[in-house]
């Protein structure tokens, strides 16, 4: 992590730890479009979670009831607890937090999603 708060995994840019709008230095306005993409998203799957900013984002959306985040890197757990704007994720009653390879869970959603 840089001191200006961007994340890097792998040497690669992963995000930035920022919920803001105002100063939208992460696209974090993608996140809080939530409902225009889904009438009433209720039971949500996030690949990667990096920063935590988009997640803490969509668990705080009000028709969002269930948030799973699945994350290859457990790291990025451990660099949450120190940025407030996204601390209390880890805590959210509504989100579970997964350590595994996105992929898996993509195969599921994909299959549903072809299968209606």
């Amino acid at each position: 992590m840089t001191p200006d708060g961007t994340v890097y995994g792998g040497a690669i840019y992963d995000g930035r730890f920022s919920v803001s709008l105002v100063d939208d230095r992460n696209i974090i306005a993608r996140a809080y479009a939530l409902s225009a993409f889904h009438p009433a998203p209720k039971d949500v799957l996030m690949i990667g979670l990096a920063s935590g900013s988009w997640a803490q984002v969509v668990a705080n959306h009000p028709q969002v009831e269930k948030l799973t985040l699945v994350e290859i890197n457990p790291g990025y757990l451990n660099l949450i607890p120190h940025h407030p704007e996204v601390a209390s994720l880890l805590h959210n009653p509504k989100v579970d937090i997964v350590i595994d390879d996105g992929r898996r869970w993509l195969w599921g959603v994909t299959r549903t999603a072809n299968s209606t």
